[in-house]
């Protein structure tokens, strides 16, 4: 899945697959990879607007949605 930087110190980059729902979360901290499943459109592109992408990410998507953490290597990008 494609992920584009956002702009956040949360957050290095950030992708969603619209046909899937699935969002994919880079996180800056440690460099993880996170995908949480069944996330309606309108979740990301509200994320994508928000004056604060992490804030928005932790209010709304972290602990809501079934997420996963994948391995970087096996990422298609």
């Amino acid at each position: 899945m494609y992920r584009m930087s956002v702009g956040s110190d949360v957050i290095a980059s950030a992708g969603y697959d619209a046909l899937y729902q699935v969002m994919e979360i880079k996180f800056s901290s440690d460099g993880r990879v996170c995908r949480y499943y069944d996330v309606p459109e309108h979740i990301w592109y509200e994320m994508k607007t928000s004056n604060s992408i992490g804030v928005y990410f932790h209010s709304t998507v972290m602990g809501c949605f079934a997420e996963e953490m994948v391995c970087e290597q096996f990422i298609q990008q």
